[in-house]
């Protein structure tokens, strides 16, 4: 999973915060889903500056599920 940011309202004035994750389609395609979205950055920002950038800290500090359970089977 991943922290993105897309433009958005009728002349593309906001930046929207979603959080995604990657995964392929029976296919082997990658695709990319929208898991939730978290709102407007400038609204988000109020509160904490740094937002954006500590989301994508705190993401980057706990691994996802999927990279636990692959090491976790390995060690197996």
């Amino acid at each position: 999973m991943y922290v993105s940011t897309c433009k958005g309202g009728a002349n593309g004035q906001y930046t929207y915060v979603r959080l995604m994750e990657s995964y392929r389609d029976e296919n082997g395609k990658v695709k990319h889903k929208v898991v939730q979205n978290l709102g407007r950055l400038d609204i988000l920002s109020q509160s904490d500056p740094n937002y954006l950038e500590n989301l994508r800290l705190c993401g980057k500090e706990s691994p996802s599920v999927t990279q636990s359970t692959r090491s976790s089977s390995k060690s197996a």
